[in-house]
């Protein structure tokens, strides 16, 4: 009886450490009638992470698609995307890439870079993993554009 509780013990183990996964989408609006640029990243745990997965749609990108993996499943490569967003005063142009940090590669996230007249005003990953600790994470990235001056502003919060 002994050996058959030890036997489920570790054939249950693996299964309960990686129950849970983490879905992360991004997205990028050009919302001209507001004069704004908009750039999400959202992510969520399990079923709520395959849901916003399911809801993407043109203009948003789940993070995983832009990495290619080698043999043993480790992100190596990635892919861009590339957008133009014209307001009223500036045009923009955004790159949407995928990006592989932490131990290993295992974790992934995205780096965008926003330009306006070869003026580099935002280029930074937007982190992303909710196993590596307390990071904020980039969740929102806003471009407006008063009096012919940009102005982007970054909102940040934990997973």
């Amino acid at each position: 009886m002994k050996r058959a509780w030890i036997f489920a013990a570790v054939a249950i183990a693996p299964s309960a450490a990686w129950g849970d996964h983490f879905e992360q989408v991004v997205s990028f609006e050009c919302d001209q009638a507001a004069n704004r640029l908009i750039i999400e990243h959202k992510g969520a745990y399990n079923e709520a992470g395959d849901l916003l997965v399911k809801a993407i749609h043109d203009d948003q990108w789940n993070i995983r698609t832009l990495m290619s993996v080698d043999a043993n499943g480790v992100p190596r490569g990635t892919q861009k995307i590339d957008r133009s967003c014209k307001l009223r005063g500036a045009s923009y142009e955004v790159t949407i890439s995928g990006v592989a940090w932490g131990r290993d590669g295992q974790d992934e996230s995205a780096h965008v870079t926003i330009r306006a007249d070869k003026t580099t005003l935002f280029d930074s990953d937007l982190q992303g993993s909710p196993f590596t600790g307390p990071n904020p994470v980039v969740s929102r990235i806003v471009v407006s554009v008063d009096g012919g001056k940009s102005y982007v502003s970054a909102t940040t919060s934990p997973w």
